[in-house]
């Protein structure tokens, strides 16, 4: 998309300055700024395309008739269904890495998160987990600040535990879950009971796409 600019002449007038008397010949010089508010642009212009973008682009999940998952980044045709959308941030400067918390344990991942735009919490990247396992402790402040309700209950779920035992548990809809610089919407999760740890498993992974844990920077490195 081009832009175009005209530049107003702010109607100072042009100033004619004599030749001294000592000149071999007359030179009227002509003093204008005429052109002085369109240098003043360009050079605007040279800063502001060094700055970085600082929008996101939607990347969209849609759903043709046959039920093929389409990825676009424009909006879904007619025939399709949206079923998803992810939020990638397209600063020239963008850094797709994201600080892991320091290790509780050998072997364990800990990233911060900004559950529904309110409750920063912390997650352990559970790559055995099909869903997000949010603790009851999580879900009481989510639905105190008024940034879950009633209506993100979306039913019930059975789960299995580590021992092989199953349990039901109260399944809702987390609207929106951050991770540094992009976010992902509409996640399913299951709420747990007090005290476990929050799991950020592969329903929030795969909407990432490509990632890895970079160990010697201790970072997630989205690609």
């Amino acid at each position: 998309m081009g832009i175009t600019a005209t530049p107003k002449q702010f109607g100072t007038p042009s100033t004619s300055v004599p030749a001294s008397a000592g000149s071999d010949s007359p030179i009227s010089s002509q003093v204008s700024t005429r052109f002085l508010p369109l240098s003043c642009l360009v050079v605007f212009l040279a800063i502001f395309m060094t700055l970085p973008v600082l929008h996101a682009e939607t990347l969209r999940h849609c759903k043709d008739a046959s039920g093929r998952i389409v990825l676009r980044n424009f909006p879904c045709d007619r025939s399709e269904k949206l079923v998803d959308s992810v939020q990638y941030p397209t600063a020239r400067t963008r850094d797709k890495s994201v600080p892991l918390l320091p290790n509780r344990k050998r072997g364990q991942y800990w990233i911060n998160t900004v559950l529904n735009g309110t409750l920063q919490a912390p997650f352990l990247i559970d790559t055995g987990a099909n869903v997000v396992l949010l603790p009851m402790e999580m879900y009481a402040i989510l639905r105190k600040q008024g940034a879950m309700t009633d209506k993100d209950i979306i039913g019930t779920g059975i789960s299995t535990i580590a021992d092989g035992s199953k349990m039901r548990q109260r399944m809702v809809l987390i609207r929106s879950v951050k991770i540094g610089e992009m976010t992902v919407r509409n996640i399913r999760a299951v709420v747990g009971g007090s005290g476990v740890p929050p799991l950020l498993g592969t329903t929030v992974l795969e909407k990432l796409g490509a990632w890895r844990i970079d160990h010697r920077n201790g970072k997630l490195v989205i690609e």
